[in-house]
């Protein structure tokens, strides 16, 4: 029975395929191994014959196979909740370049604002912001930070990223001093900006700017081939010492958490004003939030271009 079945498959290798019909070669083995069981595969293992096995034709008409699946998708984009908005999102993002991280955040108030940078050049003059398509990156160096101050820079980064649309990403803690000594503008900074720096400051980083300051705040910007000029880092430096006492009287926490909203302002673009109601005015009357100004221009910060 065995010799049988294997001068069959001999007798099958030798004749010819059918017409229109496509041949495909393939040993006794791999018919056996599928068709029948261990033993029998190993029976036939040794007769490597080639068995000729005829395969359906092709298909004529495959444009009736894409019509099917073209349906099969459109049906699925349908059901699916949301799919042809995430599709169409992914395609704009494909094809209309860099986009920004978070919502723009439109203008509601109105009152005084005042820009730290404008552009120059040809063209309108249009103020000096961070880019909305990249997170702002910064550190926190907390060694000097005063007793109860926990959560307060967090706090007010997020806020001033609210307030702006701008996204801001923790890049962890730093024990390096704030320093403004270092060089700023556009010739100072290299191709590798490093991240933001916020940090508790001892009262030399002060000196020579009037004893009552108790916080500095402000960016760097480049002006890049192509690009229009932005910002790339920046420093808040917080006098450790005087908030520390200004956290120990009544309301304190949330005076020193206006010194934060105040220095992070600058950061991002903000100088000051010349109204008391705002939060940008230089010294601190009693404002302990932004005013309608100071959103004004926050909201503006955060439209700028990616470009």
């Amino acid at each position: 029975m065995m010799r049988a079945l294997e001068d069959l498959d001999r007798v099958d290798a030798g004749k010819a395929p059918r017409r229109g019909l496509r041949p495909e070669v393939r040993s006794v083995t791999d018919r056996w191994v599928h068709g029948n069981t261990a033993k029998v595969a190993s029976t036939y293992a040794k007769a490597g014959s080639p068995v000729v096995v005829p395969l359906r034709p092709r298909s004529r008409r495959p444009w009736v196979i894409a019509l099917i699946v073209l349906l099969v998708i459109t049906g699925l984009i349908a059901a699916i909740p949301g799919a042809r908005h995430q599709i169409t999102k992914s395609w704009k993002s494909m094809t209309s370049g860099p986009q920004r991280i978070l919502p723009a955040v439109a203008v509601t108030t109105h009152g005084a604002y005042v820009f730290e940078n404008m552009s120059s050049g040809p063209g309108p003059r249009v103020p000096v912001t961070y880019r909305p398509c990249q997170a702002i990156r910064y550190t926190v160096n907390s060694d000097l930070a005063p007793a109860g101050t926990d959560g307060i820079i967090p706090t007010a980064v997020a806020e001033v990223s609210r307030l702006t649309g701008l996204k801001f990403e923790y890049a962890g803690v730093s024990h390096t001093p704030v320093n403004f000594s270092r060089p700023t503008g556009p010739a100072a900074i290299t191709a590798t900006y490093p991240p933001a720096q916020i940090g508790w400051s001892e009262a030399s980083v002060f000196t020579g700017r009037g004893a009552d300051v108790v916080g500095l705040g402000g960016s760097e910007y480049v002006t890049e081939d192509g690009f229009s000029p932005h910002y790339v880092t920046g420093s808040v430096a917080l006098r450790a010492d005087s908030l520390g006492q200004i956290l120990r009287q009544r309301n304190g926490r949330a005076e020193v958490t206006a010194v934060v909203l105040h220095e992070l302002g600058h950061l991002v673009g903000l100088a000051h004003v010349k109204d008391s109601h705002e939060l940008m005015y230089a010294k601190n009357d009693g404002q302990l939030d932004f005013g309608p100004g100071d959103r004004e221009g926050l909201a503006l910060l955060g439209q700028g271009s990616c470009t």
